[in-house]
């Protein structure tokens, strides 16, 4: 049981160490990274002031992947509660306690992944506005 234990402690610790450390570098680590591919630099010297359509696209898609994360995000919160509650209200019957515990585990899986997808996809967006406005300019 303490081995077990440990191991569980080790990898949140491990999860915790890549995610949270962009603190130390007073960066915001869930910046609006998506929103980016619509601020790049397109048309800048010229007399386009109105977005063009590929602009536009960026930002529909990377609005809408904000928000699909965010709402799966509120939903398995919403399942820990619920899976605390029914907890709560087991009155010591094994079977409500260990279907309480099963979809608290469920639930706080399902929360991990998607703040890693949500961090691993504000990466990858970062890496290649950066490399979009960086050839644009030079």
């Amino acid at each position: 049981m303490y081995r077990k234990n440990l191991t569980i402690l080790f990898a949140i610790a491990l999860i915790f160490s890549f995610t949270l450390g962009r603190h130390a570098l007073a960066e915001n680590i869930f910046g609006n990274a998506l929103d980016l591919i619509s601020k790049s630099d397109i048309g800048v010297g010229t007399d386009i002031t109105s977005e063009n359509a590929e602009a536009r696209a960026a930002r529909l898609i990377g609005g809408a992947i904000t928000t699909f994360i965010s709402v799966l995000g509120v939903f398995f919160v919403i399942l820990a509660v619920y899976a605390g509650f029914v907890w709560m209200n087991a009155r010591g019957r094994d079977e409500e306690v260990q279907r309480a515990k099963d979809i608290l585990r469920t639930a706080i899986i399902g929360l991990i992944i998607i703040l890693l997808a949500y961090s691993i996809t504000n990466f990858i967006v970062s890496g290649i506005y950066s490399s979009v406005t960086e050839s644009t300019q030079g």
